[in-house]
This record gives C-alpha cells, sequence and structure tokens, in this order.
C-alpha cells in the first residue's frame, strides 16, 4: 500500500513495519469515516496459485483484512479469533450496505462474509466457488 500527498508525482509506503507484502482486494467506503479495507498476505502465492492451478494455496494463505479510518495512517486488523490470520486468501473486499466501515469479503474458500468494523464476521454463503465479486445491494 502506497499513498501521495502531492498528486501522484511522489509516493510513501503506507505499512511501513507490517509483514504485509501483498494486496489484492481494496475498497473505499462512500460513507464517513470513509474507510479503506485491503485483504493481504504475506506473499502473491495465493493469487497466483489459484490463478494459475485453479487450487487454494496449500497450508492456507494467512489473509488479513486491515482496515484505516485515517487515510492510511495506521492500519487495524479486521481480524476474530479465526481470522487473524485466516486459512483463506480475501478475494474481493465491498462495501456493506449495513453500516459504514461494515465489508463483504469474499474467499478463495468459496465463503462471503460480512465483517463489522468491531471485528465480528458473520458467515452469509459457503461452499461457492471462489468468490473473485461480491456486490453489495441494498434493501
Amino acid at each position: 500500500m502506497f499513498g501521495s500527498d502531492d498528486g501522484g508525482r511522489t509516493w510513501f509506503s503506507l505499512w511501513e513495519g507490517m509483514n504485509r507484502q501483498y494486496t489484492r482486494p481494496l475498497c473505499v467506503d462512500p460513507r464517513p469515516p470513509y474507510a479503506v479495507t485491503v485483504g493481504s498476505t504475506p506473499v502473491s502465492l495465493p493469487y497466483v496459485n489459484i490463478e494459475l492451478t485453479g487450487e487454494p494455496v496449500k497450508g492456507g494463505a494467512q489473509g488479513i483484512v486491515y482496515q484505516s479510518i485515517d487515510r492510511g495512517a495506521t492500519w487495524t486488523s479486521m481480524g476474530d479469533r479465526d481470522h487473524s490470520p485466516s486459512i483463506a486468501a480475501p478475494m474481493c473486499v465491498t462495501p456493506a450496505a449495513d453500516g459504514p466501515g461494515q465489508v463483504l469479503v469474499g474467499t478463495d474458500q468459496g465463503e462471503v462474509w460480512r465483517v463489522t468494523p468491531e471485528r465480528q464476521w458473520h458467515l452469509l454463503a459457503r461452499d461457492l466457488p471462489i468468490v473473485y465479486s461480491v456486490l453489495s445491494l441494498e434493501g
């Protein structure tokens, strides 16, 4: 994760000192406090492995979902006991209609979760193929 204060002319790391080398899914909640949520793994292997072979990485992805409400200055793990880290790779994240800062997370294990800023994970679907995209609908 990188940020820029000058319209993209120069860039700086937002994740100094974090053991998260690879992010793939990212979303920005359009509601205040405009939470930025990312799914990450220590290496790109889960994503590359899935795309090349169609199989999840052996031993688990060590995936973690992080969120920032201050434009990336600080990050908080959204993981609970089972998702800090998770064997699943987060393949997509999208703002949930349920409230600010809540996200829907799709995984390489065929699951869809609703995750709250309070680190509560609610399983919405399982036994799906790899979940590359989720759309949150109101109503």
